[in-house]
């Protein structure tokens, strides 16, 4: 890590992973299966700034990772949308920027903006005579973006939301047409009164009510075979109190 001066980072990292291999029983058949560990070489460089004030910051990530052996989860031919197994494919490739921007405008108020690309790519992946090679990860959207801010009207009553966004995303290891993750919005919100010691509020999450999916559920073959869906949260609204004693 390099210090330019109190207000200006810069830093590399660079660090292996591992994650044990191990074994399952297929709900379907009660028959077993096993993986093998994976292995990943990961680097990032980070740049982090403070302004001469304090009140912005902003940061920025990159980064590398390697997978040999990933792990990744399927359900076998033919099989239910519960029968998930884990088999490995031979490599992966991930790597992407991130970018995060905050600023405290004055005493009220204050905002943040946050924005990542990343693109991954199966480097080698075979499985049930289908060859996977360049494809991308499942439900691995390439950008995903929020903004949020924070509003006191008084000492004690305040006022915060944001929006959460996410790309298009792969459904299946094929990456097929029909089974997009489609892009999709959240909107969240929260207004409460703050005390000493304790507080109280009325939140909502996915405030528009949203209906987004965010998985589909179907054969490593992609035959369509026990084809499923799931789907997000509806808007749900909430009331919280918190007191510390």
């Amino acid at each position: 890590m390099h210090n330019f001066n109190e207000r200006l980072s810069l830093a590399a990292t660079a660090h292996k992973g591992y994650k044990a291999g191990g074994a399952g029983v297929r709900v379907a058949t009660s028959e077993t299966y096993q993986y093998d560990p994976e292995y990943t070489n990961s680097y990032e460089l980070a740049l982090r700034s403070v302004s001469l004030s304090g009140d912005s910051v902003f940061n920025v990530n990159a980064y590398h990772t390697n997978w040999s052996d990933m792990q990744v989860v399927v359900i076998p031919p033919g099989g239910p949308n519960n029968d998930f197994t884990i088999e490995n494919a031979g490599s992966s490739t991930l790597y992407g920027l991130e970018v995060g921007f905050s600023q405290v405008v004055n005493d009220s108020f204050n905002f943040f903006a946050n924005a990542a690309y990343s693109k991954t790519e199966y480097d080698k992946y075979v499985t049930n005579g289908a060859d996977y090679a360049g494809n991308s990860f499942v439900f691995a959207p390439e950008l995903m973006a929020s903004i949020g801010l924070e509003y006191a009207f008084t000492d004690n009553w305040v006022l915060s939301a944001d929006a959460n966004y996410q790309s298009e995303a792969e459904g299946h290891h094929s990456n097929v047409d029909n089974m997009k993750v489609p892009a999709r919005t959240l909107v969240n919100a929260k207004f409460g009164y703050e005390a000493n010691n304790w507080s109280a509020s009325i939140y909502s999450r996915n405030l528009t009510n949203e209906q987004y999916v965010t998985q589909y559920l179907v054969d490593s073959a992609g035959t369509g075979a026990g084809e499923n869906v799931k789907v997000g949260t509806p808007m749900f609204v909430g009331l919280q109190v918190d007191v510390e004693l």
